[in-house]
């Protein structure tokens, strides 16, 4: 009776080595690695390009049987890009980063020390004749002891800018104590030159000029770092109050407004603790012919725009939603929302009746300095020629650092 042959177990799967290419012993990957780009990249359209990349290829397995861990993929990614893309996290990231990566066990420490080699000969340099050997006595004499004439006195010699170890041996040449030879090794000229030369002045080894360059280059780069330090200061203005009498933020950073408390305009919405900014419709102003209906606004095709003042005090990434109730009729048709320089686009959808309202999401904008801005909302090319929606509520959702926004 023969033995059957067990199939091997198949191995479990690992999203990040499937479809990132990311092995297992570069698990966990750092936020670099994991977006496919150069460690420490400092360009945004690249990281934002490669962000952009790695979700939408991630896209394709959510309706798989993978879709939990192409998800959590997606989320990895996204904290990736909202860090790297943050000049302050992305400093406060490349530095712990670069500590990981000093502290890291490499080849080299694990190396076994080897001895010092022993001084190179020059194959050029002459080399000491051996002494003559006597001739050989004839049988039933002595052997003549050849007379050795005495040593010359050897001239004190100086070995320039040397200090020899205490240990000969340990400082990798010999020194040898006994007669003059033709050539000494650890010296850098031999016993038989007429005068050796002059030794070199001690010195600390920078020449003075460079130094100071160096010296200068160092107190100017502090400067500008203290200079950057107080103008991120001045872009943190702490909303303390909210009436009439407003000390409203200038378009350039002023430092009379740091530190100071700072009075939200008349008609102005600023950001609650958590940082988002709350835009309802009564505090909205419409461009056009609009339908006076309470806390909703009846968007019609004589609706230019809507438009809300904020106060922004925290800036980051703002996830831009939107609370709207809309027929078929509209399905379909786009609206455009736009801020600092930047437009997203939110399609609107059946919602199932005039009062049934939902809450739908754009994609992100960033905001990258503190100071008052306007929000716009328009349509956008409708097709319909019909009500676009009725608009009860515009919330601009803050990120938090590292973090994808609650969907």
């Amino acid at each position: 009776m023969g033995w059957k042959k067990t199939p091997p177990m198949s191995e479990p799967f690992d999203p990040y080595q499937q479809w990132l290419g990311i092995a297992k012993n570069e698990q966990p990957a750092n936020h670099y690695r994991l977006l496919g780009i150069e460690p420490f990249e400092s360009d945004e359209k690249v990281i934002n390009a490669a962000a952009e990349q790695r979700l939408s290829y991630l896209s394709n397995f959510k309706n798989t049987q993978q879709g939990a861990d192409a998800q959590k993929l997606e989320s990895a990614v996204s904290s990736a890009r909202v860090c790297l893309i943050n000049p302050r996290t992305k400093a406060r990231y490349d530095e712990q980063l670069r500590t990981q990566l000093k502290t890291a066990p490499t080849a080299s420490n694990s190396r076994v020390t080897r001895p010092p080699r022993p001084a190179a000969v020059d194959p050029m340099a002459p080399v000491a004749a051996p002494p003559p050997q006597p001739a050989p006595a004839p049988m039933g004499q002595a052997a003549a002891v050849p007379s050795t004439p005495p040593h010359p006195a050897a001239a004190p010699t100086q070995v320039p800018n040397v200090q020899p170890a205490a240990n000969n041996e340990s400082a990798g040449f010999a020194v040898d104590t006994a007669a003059p030879k033709l050539e000494r090794r650890s010296t850098v000229y031999r016993a038989e030159d007429a005068e050796p030369p002059e030794t070199a002045p001690l010195t600390l080894g920078i020449p003075l000029i460079p130094f100071l360059g160096l010296s200068a280059l160092v107190i100017a780069l502090l400067a500008i770092l203290i200079v950057f330090v107080q103008n991120r200061k001045a872009r943190q203005n702490v909303v303390v109050e909210q009436g009439p009498a407003a000390i409203e933020l200038p378009d350039e950073i002023d430092e009379s407004t740091v530190g100071k408390r700072v009075i939200v305009p008349e008609g102005v919405v600023a950001q609650d603790e958590q940082g988002d900014l709350l835009l309802s419709a009564d505090m909205a102003k419409v461009t056009g012919s609009a339908d006076p209906s309470g806390d909703v606004i009846h968007w019609t095709p004589d609706i230019e725009s809507i438009r809300w003042e904020v106060l922004v005090s925290k800036p980051g990434m703002f996830m831009i939603e939107a609370t709207y109730a809309a027929t078929g009729d509209a399905a379909g048709d786009e609206a455009k929302f736009s801020i600092a320089g930047r437009k997203v686009y939110l399609r609107v959808r059946d919602t199932g009746g005039w009062n049934s309202f939902v809450t739908d999401q754009t994609k992100m904008v960033v905001i990258k300095s503190a100071g008052q801005y306007e929000l716009t909302a328009t349509a956008y090319e409708p097709q319909s020629g019909q009500t676009l929606m009725h608009l009860k509520a515009v919330r601009l959702r803050r990120a938090a650092v590292g973090k994808r926004p609650s969907e």
